[in-house]
């Protein structure tokens, strides 16, 4: 099917019959099951368009996938025609590093990314290991790049590419704060303490924009983060010690010794609406127990208790954890506590605050709205990337 395969301009050993039809096949196999059949149709128009799986694969699934105004007839002629890919990627908008990246990289259609020389030699060398990771690592270096800038996304393209930093929701975040340490002479800049650089863990990046994004709430409102504070109780029950996590650097600290995903909730715990405690025997930990409290119920309650890697917790401590709580007078300082909503912000206060970063990135995202609401740093923790 393939035996005119010798004559197109691939930069590899020539093969023909049934040879060239396997790895084809095998090539094409590569691609995500859901788009794998339009890549196949595409492949099967002209035996130039099918060396691209080879020789380009992003072009080859753009053209299959193609995202809104993407010019498909005209880069299809320019690759039939026997153009460089360098001029079929241009006449794309691609940048040529993605000639990098494997079929596995692809999973729907490829978002806009910068191209620069200096981002394209730096963004290879950010290239994940693992190919299950390389969707989200695509959309990520596009979503941070639009959002947080080049420099930035370089950054978060390394974090994503190590293990155990993939499921993060907090891009968003991330990326609003990286952008305005760049820019200190914009009022809301002056609450940054520690701003961005390439040097810094995500850990502490994660830590440093919630401490500024609760500063900002402070400004807007009036009043400061009132983290969740119990009346006075047992701290042992049954021989499980429950040790309260207080503040982002302890937080990030327990996170990463129980392997959950406890950094998400840091607006919550800021916001007095949700605190952990480290349930421990012996020394050694044993739980993670989430108490909450809410507008509508506002008394504080169990949410959820979660073993090491979020495994379910033993009955036991349950029990001991029922009785440890049991054991405070919850109704000392709490009723009525969260009954009324907090002050109103300003919305003009709002919109000149951000007008800035609105203006440069001529977009306002759903996570950073015109209007705030009573939820918009819950918002900036719900930034959902697709794998």
């Amino acid at each position: 099917m393939y035996a005119h395969f010798k004559h197109a301009p691939l930069r590899r050993p020539a093969v023909s019959g049934h040879a060239a039809d396997r790895r084809l096949t095998r090539q094409l196999r590569r691609f995500a099951h859901r788009q794998r059949r339009a890549v196949t149709a595409m492949a099967d128009r002209h035996p130039r368009l099918a060396d691209l799986a080879f020789s380009f694969p992003a072009l080859l699934f753009a053209l299959s996938v193609r995202r809104a105004g993407f010019p498909a007839q005209a880069v299809m002629d320019a690759v039939i025609r026997g153009e460089s890919l360098k001029q079929a990627a241009q006449l794309a908008g691609l940048p040529l590093w993605l000639r990098k990246l494997p079929p596995e990289s692809f999973n729907g259609a490829i978002p806009k990314l910068p191209d620069g020389e200096v981002f394209r030699r730096r963004i290879c060398n950010a290239l994940p290991k693992r190919k299950r990771v390389l969707g989200l690592w695509l959309n990520t270096v596009s979503f941070t790049a639009y959002w947080g800038g080049e420099d930035f996304a370089v950054w978060a393209a390394a974090q994503v590419a190590k293990p155990g930093s993939e499921a993060r929701n907090d891009w968003g975040k991330l990326a609003l704060w990286a952008w305005h340490s760049l820019r200190p002479e914009l009022p809301v800049s002056g609450l940054i303490a520690t701003r961005w650089t390439p040097a810094i863990t995500l850990d502490k990046a994660v830590e440093l924009a919630e401490a500024w994004v609760s500063a900002i709430n402070t400004q807007l409102t009036g009043q400061a983060a009132r983290p969740m504070v119990l009346p006075p109780g047992p701290r042992e029950v049954d021989g499980y010690l429950f040790c309260p996590v207080l503040g982002p650097a302890e937080i990030a600290s327990e996170a990463e010794a129980m392997q959950n995903c406890m950094r998400d909730y840091l607006d919550e715990v800021m916001e007095g609406t949700l605190a952990f405690w480290s349930v421990k025997r012996g020394g050694e930990r044993v739980a993670v127990l989430a108490v909450e409290r809410t507008r509508w119920n506002p008394i504080p309650h169990i949410r959820e208790m979660k073993a090491k890697a979020n495994e379910d917790a033993s009955a036991e401590v349950w029990q001991a954890a029922a009785m440890w709580l049991a054991g405070h007078d919850l109704t000392e300082g709490c009723a009525g506590l969260l009954a009324t909503a907090g002050p109103a912000i300003d919305v003009r206060v709002w919109r000149a605050m951000w007008k800035p970063y609105w203006l440069d990135r001529r977009k306002c995202p759903w996570w950073l709205p015109h209007a705030p609401g009573d939820a918009w740093q819950h918002r900036l923790s719900c930034v959902h990337i697709r794998r």
